[in-house]
């Protein structure tokens, strides 16, 4: 159902330009125009409004050769813009050819044709914004597609007044200014599109690429959005505030995460450690955006990252130290001691744990011993009656029978054949296969540290107690080893 606007059109086009500051006075704007009674009424309407936005207008037609009638309309449009004092660019481009070189759909050929034809040219003429003829009612079809393709909080947000290129519509272009893609008849429907059209006695052409049900957008447009509105005369309004309340979510997460990332965030080169005791505090859904964020800062975007993907890697904190989910061209996640680790994996290449050299290392016990690489090992004794409240034990810390493990400890380096009695068990695994059952990386096993004794190991750093040092009714003292 359509909504009246309370404004007339060009009030609302204007307020947009302004409050979502599309574009300043003085700068150049790349209008796509199609030649349809969308983006013909936007190009009327920044022509006679050109004195109160003060763009500077250059009109764009991309002419894709996949209907007889397309060279027509190119000529139709490029008339048009000269009979109104405006510069032109057309170009044609060879859709089926693109299809067969990037094995692409026809739909997804096109798209990607039309998208970098206009960055060229907002390159070439120095355009700080391409403006785009997107209405409300495409707005709602958006959000909907992106419902049944599956969406987060950006997807379910739909398109935005003003955002960025994607990278692959940018790439191998060289930039003097950045250029936005912007979208000045959100708040304006199809059908006020088309009356503007028959009010000012503009003749737009009729597009069948539109009508076209090979595209899932034409089949929610015709099919799927008028059975809903059988059910619920009001349902584009619906979609639209549930899209407004996305937004308003994810400006909210993302200002929770501001004011948490210095502290949880350590940038090195190639990659970003989440610091796991940060980490954990957060609620689930700013894990899973922290995640985003480490990769969108080292990546750049986070186009063709999956939701499956970035749950796992969010899930690491609970996995062994050294497990890895891979993310997106090359780009992974990784469970360190202390941080989950996200970075290009030629950057997290090597094990996280440091070399200890081929001699066991003695340890201070009690007391704090220095390792190579700027980790530390420290040891405390406990009376039973001296004990700290017990809370839940990292992978990286150790409560133990200090009695049983007496106070000549050493940390080393795995060595062949060694073996350790698994807790609750009498007999004795290599260690060999408790690391191909925890699946830890091949990189990562003959750098873990063990801690040892005299009887033998005592702790797999990150891994596992020995049963035969752990704590028991009869303990009297106790040892918490925790690895820094």
């Amino acid at each position: 159902m359509e909504r009246p606007l309370s404004r007339p059109i060009e009030s609302v086009v204007l307020h947009a330009i302004r409050e979502h500051r599309l574009w300043a006075p003085g700068e150049r704007v790349v209008t796509a125009v199609s030649g349809g009674p969308d983006s013909l009424c936007l190009l009327h309407l920044l022509h006679m409004l050109e004195p109160q936005h003060g763009g500077l207008l250059h009109v764009a037609h991309l002419d894709h050769r996949l209907r007889p009638e397309s060279e027509a309309e190119a000529a139709y449009v490029a008339e048009i813009a000269r009979g109104w004092g405006l510069p032109i660019t057309v170009e044609s481009v060879d859709v089926p050819a693109l299809m067969a070189r990037e094995g692409l759909s026809l739909e997804d050929a096109a798209r990607r044709a039309r998208y970098c034809f206009l960055l060229r040219v907002a390159t070439r003429v120095g355009a700080s914004a391409i403006a785009l003829g997107h209405t409300r009612d495409d707005q709602v079809e958006t959000i909907l597609m992106h419902l049944l393709r599956g969406t987060g909080l950006a997807g379910l947000r739909g398109m935005r007044p003003s955002a960025p290129p994607a990278p692959w519509m940018v790439e191998g272009l060289a930039h003097s200014q950045p250029v936005r893609l912007v979208r000045p008849l959100l708040e304006v429907s199809r059908a006020e599109t088309r009356a503007y059209c028959l009010a000012h006695a503009l003749s737009p052409v009729r597009d069948t690429w539109n009508e076209d049900e090979r595209f899932l957008r034409v089949r929610l447009r015709r099919e799927i959005l008028p059975l809903l509105r059988t059910l619920n005369p009001r349902v584009d309004e619906a979609l639209l505030r549930l899209a407004r309340l996305a937004e308003w979510l994810e400006a909210d997460l993302r200002a929770m995460l501001d004011a948490r990332w210095p502290e949880l965030a350590q940038d090195e080169s190639g990659w970003t450690r989440l610091r796991l005791d940060i980490y954990r505090t957060l609620p689930w859904t700013l894990r899973l955006e922290a995640v985003r964020r480490a990769l969108e800062r080292l990546r750049g975007h986070l186009e063709g990252v999956g939701w499956e993907s970035v749950v796992a890697a969010a899930r690491l904190d609970e996995a062994n130290v050294g497990s890895q989910v891979s993310l997106v061209d090359g780009f992974v996640a990784r469970r360190e001691y202390q941080a989950l680790a996200v970075g290009d994996r030629a950057a997290l290449e090597g094990s996280p744990w440091p070399d200890l050299g081929p001699q066991p290392i003695p340890l201070s016990v009690p007391g704090r011993t220095a390792l190579p690489g700027g980790h530390a090992l420290s040891a405390t004794l406990y009376g039973k009656e001296e004990l700290p409240p017990w809370e839940e034990v990292g992978p990286c810390e150790a409560w133990l029978d200090a009695d049983a493990c007496g106070r000549r400890l050493w940390v080393r380096h795995p060595r062949p054949g060694d073996r350790f009695q698994p807790l609750g068990l009498e007999g004795t695994k290599k260690l060999h296969d408790l690391f191909v059952d925890e699946k830890v990386p091949r990189t990562d096993r003959r750098r873990i540290p063990l801690v040892v004794s005299p009887r033998g190991i005592v702790w797999i750093v990150g891994l596992r107690v020995d049963g035969r040092f752990a704590v028991r009714p009869s303990t009297r003292r106790v040892l918490r080893l925790r690895w820094e």
